[in-house]
């Protein structure tokens, strides 16, 4: 648990959050990044975030070797 909730009415937006808190790059998740092409935003620069700074809750999450190319920089 790390203590934050993230809802919004852009799905794709809150996914991408959600993947940037677990130290994923959004836009290198590939049902993301077809998402954003149609049906939201992925682009941090395009979400409107409300709230706590999305800096405060990030965590570098533990993946499987085959995702770990998903990972942020």
């Amino acid at each position: 648990p790390i203590g934050v909730v993230v809802f919004g009415e852009d799905p794709v937006a809150v996914d991408a959050t959600g993947a940037r808190i677990m130290g994923f790059d959004a836009a290198r998740i590939p049902h993301l990044r077809e998402g954003g092409r149609f049906l939201g935003h992925v682009a941090l620069e395009s979400i409107e975030q409300v709230g706590d700074r999305l800096e405060s809750h990030l965590h570098d999450f533990a993946v499987l070797e085959r995702f770990r190319s998903l990972k942020a920089v």
